[in-house]
């Protein structure tokens, strides 16, 4: 089924699955990448020190992405990253805030992306 032809909840769940998913083929690639505490609206990882959280919001949103970066003692804690999907005006395609447009899987690459990408460990730092 096309996105404008699913439901939201429909579009939640299949997000919501998706992501979970690629994130465990992640952890099966690299076992930094933890994934715990998954329940019906929502579920965690973490990375090097860093908290994602994803669930799905009782709004406009599909799905609602918190990134809690690993505090670092003597320096300022860092805002987190957050982001949230949408449907776009058209109900074709699907919205990441600040970021791009696309299919499901567009979407959930783009997070899982971002999440590795964000959570990288520097060289020379734990």
């Amino acid at each position: 089924m096309s996105i404008d032809e699913l439901t939201d909840d429909e579009l939640r769940d299949r997000l919501f699955e998706r992501l979970y998913a690629r994130l465990r083929v992640e952890h099966d690639k690299d076992p930094a990448t933890l994934l715990f505490n998954r329940t019906p609206i929502a579920f965690w990882s973490s990375r090097h020190g860093s908290l994602l959280t994803v669930d799905k919001p009782a709004d406009a949103r599909l799905l609602r992405i918190t990134l809690d970066w690993e505090h670092r003692p003597g320096q300022p804690r860092p805002e987190p990253w957050t982001a949230s999907v949408f449907r776009t005006a058209d109900g074709a395609r699907l919205a990441l805030t600040g970021s791009m447009e696309g299919t499901v899987e567009d979407v959930v690459d783009d997070i899982v992306q971002a999440f590795l990408n964000r959570t990288a460990q520097v060289e020379g730092m734990s």
